[in-house]
């Protein structure tokens, strides 16, 4: 009789171990690697923090850029405004001058004539003796001058707004004084800065023109602070017709006394035109005044006067060529008339203007240069660089001692305005007729007499029919 196997008799050790090897071995793997899945998805989300946050970072710090871009420019906008609003009153001052009236009350007559009781806001300044016209307290004198070993400016251009004073940024410390003011300078933190001594005191000043030295007094922004700053305003106003206009001026007539076979003038005695105003005296060299005026004139004026339709006019000649320049260029800088009927004549232009005017005596560091600074390097001068605040006795010599800057003397503009107030006109007695004509702007050579006439006595008139004759 068989009897039952044993478990020790069953050769089961394989199975056995293939069963231990199944039943112990597949948990334990699934368990690692469980383990090694939640390890990775932690590394996933800390990795996404971290790149979270990066853009966070980026995010507030480009707002924060652009916030601080915006508030920059929102002060930069202001600061414009300040400036063009500076702009607008100095036009301000300048335009008002053009009017008089007896008493203040009295609407103001354009342009009075000169013996009128409406006398003008305007005077031309006289610096002799030091003294300053206190009629124009927004003109500056144009030349410094010496007075015993300091330099001064006999006037300097007052604040803008009524009734504002001068203040240094120094210690808040204002002053009215504009005449006679001492030019220096004074060093803060290290630095030196332009400065008036004024009453014994150094108040800091401005540089207008950008040349180094003091020439404006400062005086605060009437609306505030902007952005937690005081700004400054800085004014220096000039009349352009206290220079020479190289655009207009030639030189005195040194043809007059040229006669004809019959004994006589052949051109017009006598200086009777801006452009009769001495330009060639202040040149430098022969040779930049040829290149000058043969730039200018396109060769040589004619004595023929020509048409802007490019006809030429038969019935008269200009005396000189003074009288063909005035003519036909220089009373109409911004639309020269013709030489020839092939080409008008020239004139400076806006560049030049700004290439002149905006240092000073330094020359000009635009590019292109005008075309006078770029023809007559000898005559406006080579220094492009400033002068240091505390150089006034160099900046004297060098510009108004025995060299006496030829640049600081001239303008390319000095625009006059020739409108004429609109009066009723009166009807004259036959044969003259009445004044029927246009307030129009007449010409001496071609109008005829009616026209004539008619504009000698908008002229002269301030109220309708009354002249001083």
């Amino acid at each position: 009789m068989q009897h039952a196997p044993q478990p020790a008799d069953i050769p089961a050790v394989s199975l056995q171990t293939n069963s231990i090897g199944l039943t112990a071995s597949r948990p334990r793997s699934r368990r690692r690697n469980f383990v090694r899945r939640r390890g990775s998805v932690l590394i996933i989300v800390v990795s996404l923090l971290v790149l979270l946050a990066l853009l966070g970072t980026a995010w507030i710090a480009t707002t924060h850029a652009a916030r601080q871009s915006t508030e920059q420019n929102s002060v930069n906008t202001q600061v414009v405004l300040l400036v063009e609003g500076a702009v607008e009153m100095s036009k301000t001052w300048l335009t008002t001058g053009l009017s008089g009236r007896s008493t203040p009350a009295e609407a103001p007559t354009y342009r009075p004539r000169s013996d009128s009781s409406k006398q003008y806001d305007y005077h031309h300044v006289t610096w002799a003796g030091g003294g300053a016209n206190t009629t124009n307290p927004e003109l500056a004198s144009r030349f410094p001058e010496q007075s015993g070993a300091s330099y001064i400016w006999p006037a300097v251009s007052a604040p803008l707004a009524r009734g504002a004073t001068f203040e240094s940024p120094l210690g808040g410390r204002s002053y009215t004084a504009r005449t006679d003011l001492k030019i220096t300078s004074i060093i803060i933190d290290g630095q030196l800065y332009p400065a008036f001594d004024v009453g014994g005191q150094l108040m800091l000043a401005a540089d207008a023109d950008g040349d180094g030295i003091a020439d404006s007094g400062l005086w605060p922004v009437p609306m505030g602070q902007v952005n937690g700053v005081t700004y400054y305003y800085a004014v220096r106003l000039i009349d352009n017709n206290s220079a020479i206009n190289a655009t207009c001026a030639i030189e005195p007539n040194i043809a007059s006394t040229v006669l004809d076979a019959n004994g006589k003038a052949t051109q017009l005695a006598g200086n009777y035109f801006p452009s009769n105003i001495d330009l060639h005296s202040l040149v430098m060299s022969n040779a930049e005044w040829n290149a000058y005026n043969a730039w200018r004139f396109v060769g040589s004026p004619n004595m023929t006067p020509v048409m802007d339709n490019s006809a030429a006019r038969t019935d008269f000649l200009f005396g000189s060529i003074y009288e063909a320049w005035q003519y036909q260029a220089a009373r109409r800088p911004g639309s020269p008339g013709k030489n020839t009927a092939a080409q008008a004549y020239r004139t400076l232009t806006s560049a030049d203007v700004a290439s002149l005017a905006a240092r000073f005596t330094l020359r000009s560091t635009a590019s292109p240069l005008g075309v006078f600074d770029a023809m007559m390097p000898l005559t406006t001068g080579d220094r492009t660089d400033p002068y240091r605040a505390d150089q006034a006795a160099q900046w004297f010599a060098d510009n108004f001692g025995t060299n006496f800057s030829r640049r600081a003397m001239m303008v390319a503009s000095s625009s006059v305005s020739n409108t004429i107030p609109v009066m009723p006109l009166p009807v004259l007695p036959s044969p003259l007729g009445g004044l029927t004509e246009p307030n129009l702007k007449v010409s001496v050579n071609a109008a005829g007499f009616s026209e004539l006439r008619t504009g000698a006595y908008l002229a002269m008139c301030d109220t309708p029919y009354t002249t001083p004759f």
